[in-house]
């Protein structure tokens, strides 16, 4: 006589899990949406305002700065506020500052909406993160991490293809008007979609740890410490390559815009997608026989990857070096659900959102703001003539192979600062 009253509880409960997974993965996209968006409007935008090369790259760089600062400070001080409210809040402004770089047609106007774009996106990772640990069991941990992770190459899919087409049928300001429209609406299927509790305060809810203490807390646990420094590496090679892919494709394989948007699309949006999928169902299997599985998914993926990536920056035909590239991600965009299960599992609760924060602070400054430098300053050196960027977007991949090493040392740590 119990079963059927079993079923009818259990129902709405995985209804609602399936629900808060979908609100969460579309929010992972926003982030990359916003990315691709400035990536594509930087010609034309440029153009129409009469940008130099410096002003274009401050607006790359602005939101760079500004996520990794939110990242370090806004998860701590969102400790006790209601999940719902953050994250829908967070995003429904980001939504808002996009519409408001459509409508001015100054530079510093929308210097301010990127940097405001960068600070709002930031919470996202945070209450995800916090969100998964309170609704997720860690065994189911992988999948779950996995198919958020999938969300952000979605947000590149979207920005390169429907808004980049708009950008280029309708004029910059079309394109950052109407990109507003996504996230709004995401930010009222969060609202209904997650439960109105709160973020964790500490380690207990009547102390709140400061800001070094919590921060000198989490660089005791060795495992985390080689994660964070490994994600930041391949942030490095990763980010370099997704913002110096469309000038490599259209300089060396003579590529429009369009087209490289649509290629991007496939290799970076379904190849990342792919990729972060049979990463959480890997990790998922492995992990149940070893912990240790994540780190090697992790280190594995990243050393197949980069030999791919370099031999598709020197290899003539478009269609093989496309092909090579889309192969590459494929193992490359193995690591974000493996690092979030690894932080789940040697990460406290009441600390994992402010965790999130400080990975995603030195992500974005190494990856965003150093690892697409780096790639543009050794090119510049014009060492290698006309193949000067060839090199240097190889140079910059070889950061992936140090990110490895770091993940085998966490491997050799994690069993022993495993959270009961």
């Amino acid at each position: 006589m119990t079963q059927p009253f079993e079923n009818t509880v259990s129902k709405p409960v995985t209804s609602h899990r399936r629900l808060l997974v979908f609100g969460l993965t579309t929010a992972a996209a926003v982030d990359f949406f916003h990315r691709q968006i400035i990536a594509i409007a930087l010609g034309p935008l440029g153009q129409d305002l009469q940008l130099s090369d410096t002003q274009r790259g401050l607006l790359v760089s602005v939101y760079a700065v500004a996520y990794a600062v939110a990242s370090l400070s806004l998860p701590h001080l969102i400790q006790g506020y209601s999940k719902r409210l953050v994250i829908s809040g967070a995003v429904a402004i980001t939504g808002i500052l996009a519409l408001l770089s459509g409508l001015s047609d100054s530079y510093v106007a929308i210097l301010l909406c990127r940097a405001g774009i960068g600070m709002a996106v930031a919470i996202v990772a945070p209450v995800t993160q916090a969100t998964i640990a309170e609704n997720f069991p860690l065994e189911k941990g992988s999948k779950v991490q996995g198919i958020i992770a999938a969300g952000t190459p979605v947000g590149v899919i979207v920005g390169l293809g429907i808004w980049g087409w708009i950008t280029e049928v309708y004029g910059w300001q079309a394109g950052f008007s109407f990109s507003a429209i996504l996230p709004l609406l995401i930010a009222v299927l969060l609202f209904f979609s997650m439960g109105n509790h709160r973020l964790s305060r500490g380690v207990h809810e009547d102390e709140k740890l400061s800001f070094f203490s919590s921060f000198g807390n989490l660089w005791q646990i060795r495992t985390y410490r080689h994660m964070v420094f490994g994600f930041s590496l391949i942030g490095v090679a990763a980010m370099g390559a997704v913002q110096w892919l469309p000038i490599f494709l259209m300089r060396y394989h003579e590529l429009d815009l369009k087209t490289v948007g649509l290629i991007l699309a496939g290799i970076v949006g379904a190849g990342g997608s792919l990729s972060a999928l049979l990463s959480g169902v890997l990790g998922d299997r492995i992990n149940r026989h070893d912990m240790r599985g994540s780190m090697w998914i992790s280190a594995g993926g990243v050393i197949v990857a980069t030999p791919l990536y370099i031999l598709a920056y020197f290899i003539p035909s478009t269609v093989v070096a496309v092909s090579m590239l889309g192969l590459a991600t494929l193992f490359g965009f193995m690591v974000p659900p493996q690092f979030f299960v690894v932080l789940q599992t040697v990460v406290t609760l009441p600390l994992r959102a402010f965790a999130v924060g400080i990975a995603m602070a030195f992500f974005t400054a190494f990856g965003l703001g150093g690892g697409v430098t780096l790639v543009g300053a050794i090119s510049e050196t014009q060492i290698w003539g006309s193949e000067s960027l060839r090199y240097s977007l190889s140079i910059v991949t070889l950061t992936f192979l140090w990110g490895a090493i770091h993940f085998l040392l966490a491997a050799h740590y994690c069993k022993s600062e495993k959270v009961s």
